[in-house]
């Protein structure tokens, strides 16, 4: 597969890291090219190479305005059920620690899942799916 291939398919799939990955290569530092084997990337997996390019990933990231898709994850607590929106499990487990939420179990939620939204007095104010309620926020949050 190339790399061309494999780009479509983060694309059309949403790996974020994938992408940037791979944009990062071919168009920030030309070391490969869209047409070279996906293979071509064993490299940069190498655990030796991890922490270095975690932050190269990250400032071209940020330089370049590619943000990680958000999801949903309904955390059982010590304090009740809260959701939790974040990158992924680990991102939303240290969220729940930081706000002092001991955790009993956490699933990952289906974007189609319906939320409601309800003021002080219990009354229901919003009924949407989780990819709407999700839209809404540009990071990491317990809602």
């Amino acid at each position: 597969m190339t790399l061309r291939e494999l780009l479509q398919i983060s694309i059309e799939e949403e790996y974020t890291g994938l992408k940037s990955l791979i944009m990062f290569l071919v168009f920030e530092k030309k070391v490969l090219s869209l047409d070279s084997a996906d293979t071509e990337l064993d490299l940069y997996f190498q655990a030796n190479n991890h922490e270095r390019m975690k932050q190269l990933l990250t400032a071209y990231q940020k330089d370049t305005g590619i943000k990680h898709k958000l999801s949903g994850f309904l955390a059982e607590t010590d304090q009740g059920e809260v959701t939790v929106v974040a990158v992924n499990e680990r991102e939303a487990r240290k969220l729940l620690q930081k706000n002092r939420c001991e955790l009993h179990q956490i699933t990952m939620l289906s974007g189609e899942t319906i939320m409601e939204a309800r003021n002080r007095q219990g009354v229901v104010t919003i009924r949407a799916n989780l990819n709407t309620f999700i839209s809404k926020y540009d990071r990491a949050t317990i809602i």
